[in-house]
């Protein structure tokens, strides 16, 4: 990426920077619509062509671009933050920082590898490395949906009779390049009185850390592989330094993946 493509914003004069493909207005109507409707992706695919900020040093004399992160207080994971908009970027510089705005895609290139928080003081959302990638080579993000049972429900677990031939091998490659998975099942699961009712339900071993990145990072490979399959697939998280499932010992089920010590 061409460095004339990053410009300094001013909290007084603004940028010279081009106008961007998608307007301000449209941007915010967009994330209303995700915010309303669930419907985000029409706005993480619009922010790839708004003009996006994030904050730098005020000086720095090491001869690279080098932009601001902060730890999560709860994780400690570096977040870097993003902003849609010149106000909430200089309210959140507090003159502590200067504030860069460059193209929403040229932001995602140069910063790969990190996770983003956009607007981290209003709506917080993360981005993981993961779903950034996906976004820039498919323009999409996977829309994910997380359950929490209110009261237990009995399930009966069998082996995965109706995974697709592809499924188990396609998940081990797909493990293998996600450093915080340890292991992984897979079962069928199902209501023990409507057997056709049931779900492939993958389980992975990860920290309580890594959860949502797992879960997310999986969905986003996952869930356009899975258009048009006949059977339901569920993602269910398990600590590995805790107790397997049950259902492990009960089927005596073996991984479909360790990671190597």
């Amino acid at each position: 990426m061409k460095n004339e493509r990053i410009y300094v914003d001013s909290p007084l004069t603004g940028s010279d920077i081009p106008p961007a493909k998608i307007s301000l207005d449209e941007l915010e109507r967009l994330r209303l619509r995700a915010i309303e409707h669930r419907d985000e992706v029409p706005f993480f695919r619009a922010l790839l062509d708004a003009n996006l900020y994030a904050h730098t040093p005020l000086s720095d004399d090491s001869g690279r671009l080098r932009l601001i992160q902060f730890p999560h207080p709860d994780t400690g994971q570096e977040l870097l933050p993003v902003f849609t908009d010149a106000a909430q970027s200089h309210a959140a510089a507090q003159g502590l920082h200067k504030v860069l705005v460059m193209p929403g895609r040229d932001l995602f290139e140069l910063t790969l590898g990190a996770t983003l928080i956009i607007n981290p003081n209003r709506d917080a959302v993360t981005l993981y490395p993961e779903e950034i990638r996906e976004l820039l080579e498919t323009g999409v993000v996977a829309h994910i949906d997380v359950e929490t049972l209110q009261e237990p429900i009995t399930m009966a677990f069998r082996q995965p009779v109706r995974a697709p031939d592809w499924m188990e091998e396609w998940l081990r490659q797909l493990f293998a390049q996600l450093p915080y998975i340890e292991s992984a099942y897979l079962v069928e699961m199902f209501p023990p009185d409507a057997i056709e009712k049931g779900a492939l339900l993958i389980a992975v071993g990860v920290t309580p850390a890594n959860t949502e990145r797992a879960g997310r990072a999986i969905t986003t490979k996952l869930q356009p592989k899975c258009e048009g399959l006949q059977v339901a697939v569920e993602l269910m998280p398990f600590d590995p330094a805790g107790e397997l499932p049950n259902w492990v010992g009960m089927l005596g089920v073996q991984p479909i993946y360790e990671r190597a010590v």
